[in-house]
């Protein structure tokens, strides 16, 4: 798979976990530039692969995503809590969507509870997994 077939299989189900948020990817970002205009979002960080040419080209790629709610400074401890619970119930259905795709295997996932992040505007999870492909050269 090649780095943009990984993107835009990122891209498609983290649309589908979050229809009308916004989904990013490409640099680093900070969710809080775009404060007000979705109060959720998908960040994509740049990935990166490693390859096994010995093994019919197999491709193993790290994984780092943030899934980002919008908060406010002021916000209480329970509506922190609820926009954990809401990001964390978001990232396991992607988890679960990624991993029932075919010709995918993720290990390593690891969720990690965000707070008042970029000057206390957002609240989340990062999340983080190794995406494993076999990829065909023939359709490269």
């Amino acid at each position: 798979m090649s780095y943009l077939g990984a993107v835009n299989l990122i891209k498609s189900i983290s649309e589908t976990v979050n229809p009308t948020g916004i989904f990013q990817h490409g640099r680093r970002w900070d969710a809080s530039l775009h404060f007000g205009e979705n109060d959720k979002q998908i960040y994509l960080y740049p990935i990166t692969a490693n390859v096994d040419l010995a093994n019919h080209y197999f491709e193993s790629w790290a994984v780092v995503m943030g899934f980002y709610f919008q908060d406010a400074p002021d916000s209480t401890e329970l509506d922190r809590q609820a926009l954990i619970v809401e990001a964390d119930n978001m990232v396991t259905e992607f988890l679960n969507l990624l991993n029932e795709t075919e010709g995918i295997e993720l290990s390593n996932a690891r969720k990690e509870p965000s707070y008042r992040q970029m000057a206390g505007t957002y609240t989340g999870y990062i999340l983080s997994f190794t995406l494993n492909t076999t990829t065909d050269l023939c359709v490269l």
